[in-house]
């Protein structure tokens, strides 16, 4: 009895999921977007060759599909420089979706030599300014009132702003047309886990603010944690409502068994349990929470066009 209420339980919460995703992607891109939606999975179904690998990412194609875990290895051997944690590490985080992205972002402007980089949301991570803020322009925007769980993150925050030593820094959200950040003066527009986090009702304005600070034919390049093919389709919608040049389709597929090509990479598991689930916590191990399911990121390469 128990087991079939559990199953009721499950089945019900997963319905309410779906309804949610449905009803988030709804308000993303409005109904004539679901239709767009629609007809760009339709021709991805009926196409012939809609299978991307770790070459679209060397030849500075545009992409819109999931990291995959050759990816993140051709990554780290191409730029061991940019690493976020040394690549022999022990440390679990060293295979995470952050150090994909830092990784993934690191090589766009390693590929594309910018003169001026804006990143949204970097948080206290000063690896942007670290490494690349020498030799070219770096802008930050982030807004701290929002960041961490409690006083300390956002205390830490303020610390890794005044280490920071060649960031131009705009305190405020993103996709507010923030006048310290002019029309067509940036070359490359990126961030790293930050954008599945913009509510529904703010995604048109957060793109349409990206368009407008790029340059005609400048890029930008974002890892986004969402995991879900009606959200990913959604985000892929939006971008291109945005004006942005996209490839022809999203690929959402997820691969695990080597027969189905190039795998998914996931979230690694300490990050999940000791950083999603676990955050100040002290009873993690005495009150286990269940783990809903893998999480992946999607690697996002588009362009302004030119004209």
């Amino acid at each position: 009895m128990d087991r079939t209420a559990n199953s009721l339980t499950r089945s019900i919460i997963t319905a309410l999921k779906g309804f949610k995703n449905n009803l988030f992607a709804l308000q993303t891109v409005g109904l004539g977007g679901l239709l767009n939606m629609a007809r760009t999975r339709a021709a991805a179904l009926g196409a012939k060759n809609v299978e991307y690998d770790v070459q679209d990412m060397r030849e500075g194609k545009l992409m819109f599909r999931y990291a995959t875990v050759n990816d993140l290895t051709w990554l780290m051997a191409n730029y061991p420089q940019y690493c976020r944690e040394e690549r022999d590490s022990p440390k679990g985080a060293t295979w995470g979706l952050k150090a994909a992205g830092t990784v993934y972002c690191s090589h766009r402007i390693a590929e594309l030599k910018p003169k001026k980089i804006l990143e949204i949301g970097p948080g206290w991570n000063r690896h942007f300014d670290t490494l690349f803020g020498e030799q070219l322009e770096y802008w930050m925007i982030d807004d701290a009132t929002d960041i961490g769980w409690d006083k300390s993150s956002r205390e830490k925050f303020e610390q890794a702003l005044k280490e920071r030593k060649h960031t131009h820094f705009v305190r405020g959200f993103f996709g507010g047309y923030a006048k310290e950040l002019a029309d067509n003066s940036f070359d490359l527009v990126f961030s790293i886990s930050v954008i599945e986090h913009v509510p529904a009702e703010a995604k048109q304005d957060f793109y349409k603010d990206m368009f407008r600070v790029l340059k005609p034919g400048g890029a930008i390049a974002h890892s986004i944690d969402i995991f879900d093919e009606t959200l990913g389709r959604a985000e892929f919608e939006v971008i291109r409502q945005a004006g942005f040049e996209l490839p022809p389709y999203p690929d959402l597929r997820v691969r695990v068994r080597a027969h189905e090509g190039n795998p998914t990479l996931f979230e690694d598991l300490g990050t999940v349990f000791h950083g999603y689930l676990g955050i100040n916590r002290k009873d993690k191990w005495q009150s286990l929470k269940d783990i809903p399911g893998h999480t992946g990121t999607i690697f996002v390469y588009a362009r302004k066009p030119l004209a």
